[in-house]
């Protein structure tokens, strides 16, 4: 089990070692947590992003844009 003490020393030896990086990399860092801080507020985002490397994807979408046409269509 972990106690507050044991998190707070793991804590300073992470700022320790942050403080070690290049630039560049704090800068990776600081990206990296933003996401991460971002993804758990809105849990949604996590999705973000997921289809672009489907080859369908723009296939599916010209589906869905014809068939809400058809929609729009029979609903005037």
């Amino acid at each position: 089990m972990t106690t507050t003490k044991s998190k707070n020393s793991s804590i300073d030896h992470i700022i320790e070692i942050i403080g070690t990086l290049s630039i560049e990399d704090k800068v990776k860092l600081c990206q990296w947590l933003e996401q991460e801080i971002t993804a758990s507020k809105q849990p949604w985002l996590k999705t973000v992003g997921i289809f672009k490397q489907d080859c369908q994807f723009d296939d599916v979408q010209q589906f869905i844009h014809e068939y809400r046409q058809e929609i729009d269509e029979i609903e005037e």
